[in-house]
């Protein structure tokens, strides 16, 4: 899941490379595009995926240190890792500066954690 997401945040950076380089006005491209890209990927995080936000890693440390389990699901699930992929790739593709490394974190964080619930594996701090 790591390569696959590592490749899409190269495709949605070379997309917005190439839209932003192709034709006489096409400079001008990111007025419109970086502001709608970002507007929309704060609903999206507010609405759909509450919690993706931040780089990852300091979610990932923290669910680490918490017992309860619904206080973990709040940091690490399926459907935070999901949404942490679609908006990493959207500010990407919205000519954003995101790093990849502390989302990728969050999001292995997250399916290992399903992992070891559907596993029935226990599950250790550390």
């Amino acid at each position: 899941i790591s390569v696959g997401f590592a490749k899409l945040a190269d495709l949605a950076q070379k997309g917005f490379g190439s839209l932003t380089s192709s034709g006489e006005w096409a400079f001008l491209l990111p007025l419109a595009l970086t502001p709608l890209g970002f507007m929309l990927s704060a609903y999206l995080a507010a609405t759909l995926f509450p919690n993706s936000q931040g780089s990852g890693i300091p979610q990932a440390i923290a669910a680490r240190h918490l017992r309860d389990e619904e206080d973990r699901t709040r940091l690490l699930s399926l459907k935070i890792a999901f949404g942490k992929i679609v908006l990493t790739v959207l500010g990407l593709f919205s000519g954003a500066s995101i790093g990849r490394e502390g989302p990728t974190v969050q999001v292995g964080a997250s399916i290992m954690l399903a992992v070891a619930r559907f596993s029935g594996m226990a599950q250790a701090r550390g």
